[in-house]
């Protein structure tokens, strides 16, 4: 017998209960971590602190959001709470532009509010045509998914 095979089984060791604590667990761990990192850039953004000094805080961060990005879009999920349609995405969108225009005036020296307002601005823009674009490329997987299932 090996020495790993000691400790480490292929099947699964829990019930069904177990296996879904778990699962909660690992997700409010994931979102701890997307959310810690956001605010570390954040408050390091506000200091005006170096970029180098967020690298590897940003590496993680975008390499959490594209796993997270493209493991629900292949699943063809969407939100557990929140509605894909135009509404919810023009409320996040502008939600998102007022965060990085507040987010502006502390970062930028001098309280810049044109810089913070045209930051906001364009936040809103991207943020909007990302979400639209995902509700479509989420709602053509589902359709397929769907299809899938019926065969």
């Amino acid at each position: 017998m090996k020495l790993w095979e000691r400790f480490y089984s292929k099947r699964n060791m829990m019930d069904e209960m177990q296996e879904q604590t778990q699962l909660h667990i690992e997700s409010g761990g994931c979102w701890l971590a997307f959310w810690g990192l956001l605010a570390a850039m954040a408050v390091q953004g506000i200091l005006h602190c170096p970029p180098a000094s967020m690298a590897g805080e940003w590496v993680v961060f975008m390499v959490l959001c594209v796993y997270m990005l493209v493991r629900e879009t292949r699943s063809g999920l969407w939100d557990r709470h929140l509605k894909p349609n135009l509404g919810t995405n023009l409320l996040l969108s502008l939600l998102t532009g007022v965060a990085m225009a507040v987010f502006g005036l502390f970062a930028f020296d001098y309280w810049n509010w044109v810089s913070a307002l045209l930051t906001g601005v364009v936040t809103a823009l991207l943020v909007f045509g990302g979400l639209q674009l995902g509700v479509w490329v989420v709602s053509l997987r589902r359709k397929e998914l769907d299809k899938e299932e019926k065969q």
